[in-house]
């Protein structure tokens, strides 16, 4: 702002023909109101006799090791007040004295590092004049001690305005630069608006970039206004205590930068992408952290603002190296989002070089070249907000997307777990009624069984309990429990042989070990079934492997007990196939039929059963030579009894095709409901069978024909 206000000074008096000539002393707009009566006379530290050229030369050796002092006497020649305006160059700290006999002395404090002149308007403070003001025909000396604590000034001569020549020199400056002003308020304008929308953004999204941003924009907004909150009519922050620009300038682009590298490091998610070149970002920000703090701490002990303009400079190409790495090692991702932000990044980094560069040239090559320098950065802010704004842009829209994707996950998700729930739910109404068939069918059975052994009986025809039809002579029809002996009366409705003994010890312990014999093969069974249902749900059964052995275990075991030559033909590469619950209850269930009606049915001497793994399907078959039978009946999944095979009669409840192990019984003792139960199990086995493959939806093929044996082949889709 130092040469901000001497390079406008300057082009208005040439604008005004008012050009300076190198004078110690000069007076603008009063004609001949005011008059030099003396001097001027320069000197320091108290002392006097210095001449112009060696005042300025000792100023440039020493400017912070002594006091330079100013004085010249003026008088006003008018009949009214006359004021006017002394302006010293940019210097750090001027005291003014106006000394008149006969008045009281006035003394004006001003300088570029102190605060704005109380009751000055927005001119003088612009242009850092000292006002004072002569009685008509008023004649007084005026001393200006100047003190310098930075190394930066300006100084040539002592120039007086009047109150018009100055407003003169502020209209031609505005009229000359308002272009420049207007992009100043346009650019804070900008600023402002972006740290409104970073604030916004944080509070509904809450995410830490947002945040590094927000503080990034605030404190460049404070820096730029720190070298122009005067231009702008402003006495806010800066205007009122200028030694804070001379502090905190430096401090608060590092701070920015520090803020920048956080806020880049958030927003491309570096640390969980990029966690090496994450770690060398960190360090670049501590160093930016400790310099700054060492940074601060110099400029409050030394003032040496040169010497911390190049460290700055050193220090700003050192991390624009780095941050060139970083962007480079990004770039060759190839993402959209790092091309948006690092583009923003090289602007700013850019323009903070360049604008270095040119000041540089201008400090010491004394080189003018006519427009702000700050201009330069300022631009390659704008630049990158311009970039961020549209990453940010980008940014919402692949969040919309993954939002949009997560949500179908969800939905998904929900789908999936709305099937797992209706499929748990299927197999707990598939155990709750395996249990209701089997276990307690049998129980019931046990249960019967028991209560005849109790009583001593076997299940002999006649009780009614058994049902109609169930065969008995008519000689026979003695109620169990009664005793006859020869020569004694009956009840109502016995019919007894002559000669012959109704009661035998004998018979009736006959008829009791069978009973129990019943009782042992029904729980027998019911623990079989038990084990099936246990080992069914168990998920450490998944695997094709554990239902492929267990199924070689069974058919091994029957066939061996059997005499059946056979062969078991699985591949290797199936062995870690996984299969739901249900497919593999099932498919154990089918082949356990298929093994069991074989042994028991088919009078084979010979069995085959083979396993493929072929395109996702799963092809289990038995195959055996024994008598076979006419298949043509049950194909399509309607199985009747006359195409099934007669066999022996058996105890259990086959409605659910589970295989049996039932113990044939006598031909005068069958247990039934009514019906042949015969062609009930061999035919509810089968359909069994065809009704576990459709829940599946698997094919099941059975194919057989009289003397050539049969064939069960069960094809699975898996996968």
């Amino acid at each position: 702002m130092k040469y901000g206000k001497t390079f406008a000074v300057g082009c208005l008096l040439l604008t005004l023909g008012l050009a300076a000539s190198g004078q110690p002393l000069q007076l603008f707009g009063f004609g001949s109101s005011l008059v030099v009566t003396g001097g001027p006379e320069f000197g320091k530290n108290g002392t006097w006799g210095l001449s112009y050229d060696s005042f300025k030369n000792e100023l440039a050796a020493h400017a912070r090791d002594y006091t330079f002092q100013v004085r010249f006497w003026l008088r006003n020649t008018g009949d009214s007040v006359l004021p006017f305006n002394i302006d010293y160059g940019t210097i750090d700290y001027a005291d003014a004295w106006l000394l008149s006999p006969g008045h009281k002395p006035l003394h004006i404090s001003g300088g570029y590092l102190r605060s704005s002149i109380s009751g000055s308007n927005v001119i003088q403070r612009q242009y850092y004049t000292l006002p004072f003001s002569l009685l008509p025909r008023q004649e007084g000396e005026i001393i200006i001690a100047l003190r310098q604590k930075t190394r930066d000034y300006y100084f040539d001569g002592i120039s007086v305005f009047s109150s018009g020549a100055l407003a003169t020199v502020f209209a031609g400056n505005y009229e000359k630069n308002h272009s420049f002003i207007l992009f100043q308020w346009l650019f804070q304008g900008f600023l402002l608006f972006q740290v409104l929308y970073m604030l916004f953004q944080w509070l509904i999204i809450r995410r830490r970039e947002y945040l590094y941003y927000l503080f990034y924009i605030a404190v460049l907004s404070l820096y730029f206004l720190s070298k122009f909150e005067l231009d702008l009519g402003l006495n806010l922050l800066f205007a009122r205590y200028p030694i804070l620009g001379v502090y905190l300038g430096k401090t608060m682009m590092i701070v920015a930068y520090f803020l920048y590298f956080r806020f880049v490091r958030n927003f491309l998610e570096i640390p969980a992408n990029y966690p090496r070149l994450n770690g060398w970002i960190i360090r670049i920000e501590y160093f930016l952290l400790v310099y700054g703090a060492l940074d601060l701490a110099f400029i409050l002990l030394t003032m040496n603002d040169r010497m911390q303009t190049t460290v700055f400079t050193v220090v700003l190409l050192f991390v624009f190296l780095s941050a060139a790495g970083f962007i480079f090692y990004l770039f060759r991702r190839r993402q959209a989002l790092i091309f948006y932000v690092l583009t923003g990044s090289l602007f700013v980094a850019l323009g903070n070089i360049f604008g270095l560069i040119v000041t540089w040239v201008r400090d010491y090559r004394q080189v003018d070249l006519g427009f702000n320098l700050l201009i330069i950065p300022q631009a390659g802010v704008l630049l990158e907000m311009l970039c961020f704004t549209a990453g940010l842009g980008y940014k919402s829209h692949m969040w919309e997307k993954e939002k949009i994707r997560s949500q179908e996950k969800l939905i998904e998700q929900l789908k999936a777990n709305e099937q797992l729930q209706n499929r748990m739910q299927t197999i707990r109404n598939k155990i709750a009624q395996d249990l209701h068939d089997d276990i307690g069918s049998t129980l019931s059975s046990i249960s019967i069984l028991s209560d005849l052994a109790m009583r001593g009986l076997g299940p002999r025809g006649g009780d009614e309990r058994y049902g109609e039809g169930s065969g008995v002579r008519g000689d026979d029809a003695v109620r169990g429990g009664d005793t006859v002996r020869g020569g004694d009366s009956v009840r109502d409705g016995d019919t007894v042989h002559g000669g012959d003994t109704v009661h035998s010890r004998r018979s009736d312990n006959e008829q009791t070990s069978r009973t129990m014999h019943e009782i042992k093969d029904s729980a027998l069974l019911l623990m079989e079934r038990m084990d099936d249902i246990v080992w069914s749900i168990n998920p450490r059964n998944d695997s094709l492997d554990n239902l492929l052995m267990r199924v070689r275990h069974f058919a091994t075991t029957v066939f061996e007990a059997k005499g059946i030559d056979y062969t078991i033909d699985i591949p290797k590469n199936i062995s870690e196939l996984r299969l739901p619950m249900d497919y593999r209850q099932h498919i154990y269930l089918i082949l356990k039929e298929a093994i069991n009606n074989l042994v028991k049915y088919a009078g084979a001497s010979r069995a085959v059963i083979e396993v493929r793994w072929e395109a996702n399907w799963l092809n289990l078959c038995v195959r055996d030579n024994g008598k076979g039978f006419d298949s043509t009946g049950i194909t399509g999944g309607n199985v009747s009894s006359e195409n099934v095979p007669r066999g022996n009669i058996t105890v259990g409840p086959q409605g659910n095709g589970a295989p049996d192990t039932n113990v044939p019984v006598g031909p005068n003792d069958h247990i039934a409901r009514g019906k042949n139960l015969s062609t009930t199990r061999e035919g509810n086995g089968l359909i069994g069978m065809r009704r576990r493959a459709q829940l599946m939806e698997a094919d099941l093929h059975i194919r057989s024909s009289p003397g050539k044996g049969t064939d069960i082949c069960l094809s699975v889709k898996v996968g």
